[in-house]
């Protein structure tokens, strides 16, 4: 071989290493872009992770009370006003009881009602916390997440989790009529509903809005 051949034979070896290390390179990005962007998609479509672009308003915080024979010591009671029109959302609520995550004998207790020209409906009950949708887990307290249009609960804090009934609040709170939210915590310890929103989003290209009031 002459010393030109081998020359560009060197260059041509150098040139080669130099194009696979520039693919390489360029595909190492890209699948880290898709890493990046699968990682996104999932953090819009969990929940919990969800909610936190939407629209919320503060139903009720640091309520607390006991209950005796399954009947509550204190209840709260709130008037909601919905203007627009609410496509969907969540209810979430963070409690404890004895400053401990809530255990199989404690629950809380939430119910919507409509009322408008005599007629009175209620809808809700005991959530069923196996129902809520993921939220973090620790022994310090307790989160509940469900989405508007099905709200997970039971009748009697004596009924079986497996007697799951549903109710659409996102119908109710579009509804043109009066609405009241009340709750409390179900347990015969110290209960602390440390927090309960709503959250939820508007029509498209459209304002809404939920206030609360005594």
């Amino acid at each position: 071989m002459t010393k030109n051949s081998l020359t560009t034979s060197i260059i041509l070896f150098i040139l080669a290493v130099s194009l696979l290390f520039f693919a390489i390179k360029n595909s190492s990005k890209e699948d880290s872009k898709t890493n990046i962007s699968i990682e996104t998609i999932k953090e819009e479509v969990i929940p919990y992770k969800a909610k936190d672009s939407m629209s919320k308003v503060l139903v009720v915080k640091d309520f607390k009370n006991s209950s005796i024979s399954h009947s509550p010591t204190d209840t709260f009671k709130k008037t909601l006003e919905v203007n627009g029109t609410i496509v969907g959302g969540y209810i979430y609520i963070k409690a404890d009881v004895d400053n401990r995550a809530l255990t199989s004998f404690d629950d809380i207790y939430v119910k919507l009602i409509e009322s408008s020209h005599g007629l009175y409906k209620e809808y809700g009950g005991h959530l069923i916390q196996s129902q809520s949708l993921d939220t973090p887990k620790n022994d310090k307290q307790t989160e509940f997440l469900y989405e508007l249009s099905s709200i997970k609960y039971k009748k009697s804090f004596t009924d079986s989790d497996k007697e799951v009934l549903s109710g659409n609040w996102l119908a109710i709170l579009n509804d043109s009529t009066t609405k009241k939210i009340l709750g409390f915590s179900s347990t015969s310890r110290n209960g602390d509903m440390q927090e309960m929103y709503i959250y939820y989003k508007c029509l498209d290209n459209t304002d809404c809005s939920i206030s609360i009031s005594q």
